[in-house]
């Protein structure tokens, strides 16, 4: 395994473990808020790929969602989250990836909040091949880690536009990047 896809399997474990305890029911997460996010993103291959597999594969387009119980304190405010969400690229491969993870998101309690985000799960990916062959695809393990900036317009919206890094399996991945718009329902306040 190598050093990068060791750090990714150690994310996923901070994340699932840190997920586990903003779901596990306790007096001391008797303040988290639900929260529904909608993600609208521009997705790019990794261009950095040593295979070069997917030379000539174009930018896609994706959908993510997320559910989450957000913990607002004073400073910060942490959100356990369950995201999925389906890819699509273009090129002569035209893959296109889908997956469902658990993750935790931190930010600042600021009138403009910035934050930092990490989710594991799986995720399975599909490609397009030649007529008259079979379709190649495969699920594997999944995640994500990234940015945004969020602000909030009324009470209960808030807009934001994130970056993230994303991959499907770990030692021959399939990666990308993806930018994006979102969109928060907070759900009580």
């Amino acid at each position: 395994m190598t050093t990068f896809a060791a750090s990714r399997l150690a994310l996923l474990n901070l994340c699932a473990v840190t997920a586990f305890s903003f779901f596990t029911p306790t007096d001391a997460h008797a303040q988290s808020i639900g929260v529904l996010e909608l993600d609208f993103t521009h997705n790019a291959i990794d261009p950095t790929s040593d295979s070069h597999a997917y030379d000539g594969t174009q930018p896609g387009t994706g959908f993510d969602f997320g559910l989450g119980l957000r913990n607002p304190g004073t400073t910060w405010i942490s959100t356990a989250e369950l995201t999925g969400g389906f890819h699509d690229f273009g090129g002569s491969l035209d893959p296109k990836a889908s997956r469902l993870m658990l993750g935790s998101r931190l930010g600042l309690n600021w009138l403009i909040r910035p934050s930092v985000f990490v989710h594991g799960g799986v995720g399975h990916v599909s490609f397009d091949v030649a007529p008259g062959a079979t379709a190649a695809s495969g699920m594997d393990w999944a995640g994500d880690m990234g940015l945004s900036l969020d602000v909030s317009v009324t009470r209960n919206v808030e807009v934001g536009l994130e970056a993230s890094y994303n991959w499907i399996g770990f030692s021959d991945a399939f990666e990308w990047t993806q930018l994006g718009a979102h969109v928060t329902f907070v759900m009580g306040s």
